[in-house]
């Protein structure tokens, strides 16, 4: 008896935790990230910063049809975008452009998305986060 005790505690624990991990992927869809994220502040490691002056007004609007809009430091930019729900990948294409920005979704909830650039040739960026309010 004392045994189960012990272990009840813990396997709750677990438990709740694979529910969350398992919830939280779960909320990654067009339908989840298709709104105006408005750009709040950029984290890297352990500091944070706001947006300069020129990106006070920087945003993401993701649109349900697939379509972007988005103003960075100031310049519109438009385009479409596609999801990789399990490799938590949202992937920019703007016309005229080769290639694709590939960000990666690190936290998403209705109110916050959080977001890493994807790029293999420079290692600080898997640091820096770029955090974005609804």
């Amino acid at each position: 008896m004392n045994l189960v005790l012990k272990i009840t505690p813990l396997l709750l624990f677990l438990t709740s935790g694979l529910f969350f991990i398992h919830h939280n992927q779960d909320t990654i869809s067009v339908t989840s990230l298709s709104k105006k994220w408005t750009l709040s502040e950029y984290k890297y490691l352990t500091f944070s910063q706001a947006p300069s002056k020129k990106e006070r007004n920087d945003y993401l609007h993701l649109q349900s049809d697939m379509t972007f809009s988005a103003v960075t430091e100031g310049v519109k930019e438009w385009g479409k975008w596609r999801l990789d729900a399990k490799k938590k990948r949202i992937y920019l294409s703007q016309e005229g452009q080769a290639g694709e920005l590939i960000m990666i979704i690190d936290d998403l909830s209705p109110k916050q998305l959080v977001l890493i650039i994807d790029d293999p040739s420079d290692e600080d960026t898997k640091h820096l986060k770029i955090c974005y309010k609804s």
